[in-house]
């Protein structure tokens, strides 16, 4: 995976930084708290789990089915809104603004369509994405780029020796899920909100195997 470049902080600007971010994550947390309460009510809704096991009211073993109204209407949402996204041809129209460039614009354009169809995958990793703007109303996606090594093993002259191999590079998107995406309620858009970003979390372990 590709991050940006490290910035080399000194001490006191490094502390300053960790201070405020820790007082906006903090502030974040407590005015998200009634909202976070409501998409666990939402969702408990959609499961519609009965709250017991055996019912014992108006007597023993009483049926306890809840009919999961909201499921059923998100899967009716759900099936037309896939439809009428993906149910185009292609996902890309492009133009070509200047005369020179109209002999590349249908290359172009079917590179794109192919990419995000088959490299990309645009379908699946923005499917949960759509799933949550239809339960909740909001949806976030992210694009980014994607560069994955993973090392193989082979034997030269009797010695065994890691290669790299590229499993994956290029442009990609995924979902952001609304409990995990963090952004001030006084905002409304990401790239004109003094700050925005994705929670993650992780055993200590394994950001230690990550480092």
């Amino acid at each position: 995976m590709a991050y940006p470049r490290l910035l080399n902080l000194d001490e006191e600007v490094l502390n300053s930084l960790k201070t405020y971010l820790n007082d906006a994550i903090t502030n974040h947390k407590a005015e998200r708290a009634t909202f976070d309460s409501e998409l666990i009510n939402m969702q408990d809704d959609y499961w519609a789990t009965p709250l017991s096991e055996n019912n014992t009211f108006p007597f023993q073993g009483a049926a306890n089915i809840i009919i999961p109204l909201t499921a059923i209407a998100f899967e009716a949402v759900h099936a037309n809104m896939m439809s009428t996204i993906y149910g185009l041809d292609q996902f890309v129209n492009i133009k070509a603004r200047k005369g020179d460039l109209m002999d590349y614009a249908k290359a172009f354009e079917d590179y794109v369509n192919y990419d995000l169809e088959h490299n990309v995958k645009f379908k699946d990793r923005t499917e949960s994405a759509i799933i949550e703007l239809e339960k909740y109303g909001t949806g976030f996606g992210k694009a980014r780029y994607e560069e994955m090594i993973r090392y193989g093993v082979k034997t030269v002259d009797g010695v065994e020796m890691e290669f790299p191999v590229v499993y994956r590079k290029g442009a990609t998107v995924d979902t952001v899920s609304i409990s995990r995406f963090l952004m001030p309620f006084t905002s409304l858009h990401p790239q004109e909100s003094p700050r925005s970003g994705e929670s993650h979390s992780a055993p200590f372990s394994e950001i230690l195997r990550l480092e």
